[in-house]
């Protein structure tokens, strides 16, 4: 279940994520040796009673200690995040 803060959103996100494959991705960043997971999932928004299905791809670098690529598609949006910068205390 989800609920949205800026909007008062409201809704359920159902679906599979597996990790699909450690390999090297290239962010602004640097380089990185990452764990590639796949999440497929169906969402219903009880707010405007819509929904759909979205695909989302994350890349997590254990040395970067977080997600540092991320794509999403859910059929509305579709957008790339990525890592500008990392600056990791000890």
């Amino acid at each position: 279940q989800f609920a949205n803060k800026t909007n008062q959103g409201k809704g359920r996100v159902e679906g599979d994520v597996e990790v699909a494959a450690y390999e090297k991705v290239s962010v602004a960043a640097g380089t990185f040796d990452a764990y590639r997971i796949e999440a497929k999932t169906f969402w219903n928004n009880d707010s405007n009673r819509a929904n759909g299905r979205s695909k989302s791809v994350y890349w997590y670098a254990p040395a970067a200690r977080t997600v540092v690529r991320t794509e999403y598609e859910d059929g509305y949006n579709n957008w790339v995040r990525e890592l500008l910068e990392v600056q990791l205390q000890p």
